[in-house]
Order: C-alpha cells, then structure tokens, then sequence
C-alpha cells in the first residue's frame, strides 16, 4: 500500500473574463431581438405602400401602411374592414369591405343599399357617385366578399371584377405609419360605419360572442 497522497494534476479551464460574458449577453439578446422582428414582420404583420387613388381620401398614393395577416385567422372580415388581398393581376389590392357572404349589395342612384337598406358612407371620395349611376342587386356568395374602394370614380373593384374570395386575403390594415403626420390607427375602427351581424328576416343579428 502506498501511503503516498495520490495528487492528479490540476487542469486549468478558462472561465470567460467579465466582460466577455456581458458581451455574449448582449449578443443573444440582439440575435433574439432579430429574430422576434423577423418573426413578427413575415408571420404577424406586413407593411405595403398604397399605389394608386382608388382609396382618396381614406388611403393616399404613397402612404405606408401596416397590414394585420392574423386576424383573420381568428374570424371573418367585419363590413367596413380596409384589407389587403392578392387582385386578379396577382398584385396586392386594398379597398374596403362592403358585403359579406350572402349579403345583396346595390347602388341607387349612386347611394349604397345593403339588403334593402340605405346606408350612409362619410368615408367616401367627393361624396356619392353620379346621380344617374346604378349597379346591382348583386348577392355575395359563400366564401367571398364585395369590395369597393372609397374613391368610386376611380376604383376598379367587385363591380368590375366581382365579389372576392377570402381565400385572397392578406389581411386589415391596422396603421398608416408614413407619412408621419398622416399617422392613423385603423384596425377594426372602420366597422362602425355599417350594420354588424348576420342579416336574418329583415334584421342584423350579433352573433353571440362563444
């Protein structure tokens, strides 16, 4: 038996010095900021300029906008709603929601009626159309929506092309962000210029809420 102490030599490991850590900490922390912003650009929202007139005033040539591409996962477009969708040219349109599935949308004597009934639009370029302008009744079908853009005179929407499919749909513009004293906040605000709910015997019916 040895009664020698049995001494292994140390290994000496490198411990990151102070600084170097507070560095690798603010490196992870940049790649994750990056990535959560990649992450929210391509999966959450998307940004688009307006390219045309068609939404004067509402929406101006140029203006710079944030476009919400979830919130239509979690449920249909509401009347009203401005939103993104890919055109019959496969570029990226934006109007406004005026009819949904079922729905029968008409223009009297340039006025909107929706299922009959008259409904006033404040939002619209230079008024209401030509006096002597009318289209319609047309019926939404299933899976689609009527769309028309703000400026009448100049927009080419579901009068020409008809209803859209939802399946088209990128998302609802939430935010003019540029230029900056154009700043607004959209989203869901728009919804209050129309009735709501389900049109059933003469009637629009909120749907109750689960």
């Amino acid at each position: 038996m040895n009664d020698k102490e049995d001494v292994s030599p140390a290994v000496k490991t490198r411990r990151p010095s102070g600084n170097w850590k507070v560095a690798w900490d603010w490196i992870k922390a940049f790649l994750i900021a990056i990535l959560i912003a990649f992450g929210i650009k391509h999966f959450l929202f998307t940004q688009r300029i307006v390219d045309g007139h068609s939404m004067d005033v509402t929406l101006a040539n140029g203006d710079r906008m944030v476009v919400d591409r979830i919130v239509y996962d979690f449920g249909l477009p509401k009347r009203g709603d401005i939103i993104v969708f890919e055109g019959p040219d496969h570029e990226q349109w934006v109007k406004r929601v005026i009819g949904l599935p079922g729905d029968t949308v008409q223009l009297i004597k340039g006025h909107l009626y929706l299922n009959g009934k008259y409904i006033p639009e404040p939002f619209i370029e230079d008024g209401p159309l030509d006096p002597k302008y009318n289209y319609g009744p047309t019926k939404v079908p299933p899976g689609h929506l009527f769309v028309m853009g703000d400026n009448r005179v100049v927009s080419y929407d579901s009068r020409y092309i008809g209803p859209i499919s939802l399946s088209t749909l990128t998302g609802r513009v939430d935010l003019v962000i540029w230029p900056l004293d154009k700043f607004h906040v959209f989203g869901a605000s728009q919804e209050h210029y129309f009735p709501q709910g389900e049109y059933i015997h003469g009637h629009y019916v909120q749907k109750p809420p689960f």
